[in-house]
């Protein structure tokens, strides 16, 4: 219900920007370090963000957050490439503000 699709979106949200707010972030001993991340196939970004499809589900679509949404903020751009060519909406607009996670009622990715 309600509750998963809460945290389905908080775990998204989460995985998406996780990079961008670690950066600087790396210990100071190398062998601590990890490894850079690899790029994320379609099929891999859709696993690990579990996503449905490509297109997500009408209530995302409805929401505007739609696997392209996330991988656009997750940067994630050999699975961006693949939901384009797919096919997926890109003028799935935002239904509300959420200005806490960057989202404007009306924008889309364009």
């Amino acid at each position: 219900g309600a509750r998963r699709e809460e945290g389905l979106f908080h775990m998204r949200w989460i995985r998406s920007v996780r990079a961008r707010m670690l950066s600087g972030a790396e210990p100071a001993e190398p062998h601590l370090q990890r490894p850079p991340r690899p790029a994320l196939s379609l099929q891999s970004f859709l696993r690990n963000f579990h996503f449905l499809s490509p297109h997500g589900t009408p209530a995302e679509q409805k929401s505007g957050w739609t696997p392209l949404r996330f991988a656009v903020i997750a940067d994630e751009e050999e699975a961006t490439r693949g939901l384009l060519e797919s096919g997926v909406a890109v003028e799935c607009g935002m239904r509300v503000s959420a200005p806490m996670v960057f989202g404007v009622a009306g924008f889309t990715l364009l």
